[in-house]
């Protein structure tokens, strides 16, 4: 955090999964202010004694013997901070005036400075301990896939699969990363389709799109398996999306801007006639969210930095008839590109 503060004095967090982030202290609400000597927590009446009692704790915890706005403006005033960085993608307007007007009260004269760009990047380095993390989430993922190819049956809806999917995780020690994808025929050319009571039927794909979250960071994976014989175009697109993966995970290297990486499945596609049925981004960032830094898309002409932790996730969704997305996690460590998903990728009959 110490790069952050170049062009301020402190940054104050307000967004929860910054201040676990910098504070490793889960709360539904306080704030979180560093300074380039330290971290300060301030949380209400509810956390105070888990905050105190934290065994892991990273942060110089204030006795809140007055509101945290109060306690906040003490700590502003006692420091003689004079710029704060501000999360201004997660600050409402009507908290960001509350604070202004917090600070006029007090009279303290502040120069609020955005920094969500920032933390945003801080965040996307990832540290040893959180790729770690991140591969126990990913191994919890991996071996529900491996469960859930023994599930499925005839007449199996894919809400079940879901369910079934969901509750695998929660038994190995996780939860779920975000809401659980289960979707088959038709309903695959729907890329963020919600499971169904449809019931799978033999010809049709069933697209998975699923993650666990353990220890507050997420795993995030999609598999496409045929139920039956697939059709030629079935098999057709699928080899297309499935070398489009390959092609822009054996490409990547630090420092490549991620439109690069992007460009790489996109054009592949677009070789191949489907360009227009591939509407999404290749992929995003994955940590505590599901869904950070770095973007990885046509637009975002940043480079790719080692210890980036991000997604690969081509796909082509033909409307009315079918989809295929497959996606993998990967980062960069050094010259080297680390895959930490273990799933098969090669089309599956069931």
């Amino acid at each position: 955090m110490k790069a952050s503060l170049t062009t301020c004095d402190a940054i104050l967090l307000t967004s929860y999964y910054s201040r676990l982030y910098y504070s490793s202290f889960s709360s539904s609400a306080g704030y979180v202010l560093i300074t380039k000597e330290n971290t300060y927590l301030i949380v209400d009446f509810r956390y105070y004694e888990m905050a105190k009692n934290n065994k892991q704790k990273k942060y110089i915890l204030l006795k809140n013997k007055n509101t945290i706005d109060e306690t906040l403006i003490n700590i502003i005033n006692d420091l003689k901070i004079n710029t704060l960085g501000f999360e201004e993608n997660h600050l409402t307007v009507t908290n960001y005036e509350k604070l202004k007007t917090l600070f006029k009260t007090k009279k303290i004269n502040l120069k609020l400075i955005k920094a969500s760009k920032t933390i945003a990047k801080d965040r996307a380095i990832k540290t040893d301990e959180e790729i770690t993390l991140i591969k126990k989430a990913q191994a919890i993922t991996d071996k529900a896939f491996n469960y859930i190819l023994g599930e499925i049956k005839p007449g199996i809806t894919e809400k079940q699969i879901e369910y079934l999917l969901n509750q695998f995780i929660t038994s190995n020690g996780a939860k779920t990363s975000f809401e659980t994808i289960a979707i088959s025929g038709k309903n695959t050319s729907l890329p963020h389709g919600k499971s169904s009571n449809k019931k799978l039927k033999s010809g049709e794909f069933l697209l998975i799109d699923y993650g666990a979250c353990y220890n507050n960071y997420c795993s995030d994976m999609t598999r496409t398996v045929a139920l039956g014989k697939p059709d030629d175009e079935m098999k057709k697109i699928y080899e297309i999306v499935l070398e489009a993966n390959k092609r822009a995970i054996n490409n990547i290297h630090k420092d490549q801007r991620a439109s690069e990486t992007d460009k790489t499945a996109r054009d592949y596609i677009s070789e191949k006639g489907y360009g227009k049925y591939f509407g999404h981004s290749l992929g995003h960032g994955v940590g505590l969210e599901c869904h950070e830094q770095p973007t990885i898309s046509q637009k975002n002409n940043d480079k790719i930095l080692n210890k980036n932790i991000f997604t690969i996730e081509p796909g082509i969704y033909i409307p009315r008839k079918f989809g295929v997305r497959i996606e993998d996690i990967v980062y960069i460590d050094g010259e080297n590109v680390i895959n930490i998903t273990n799933s098969e990728k090669k089309l599956i009959e069931i």
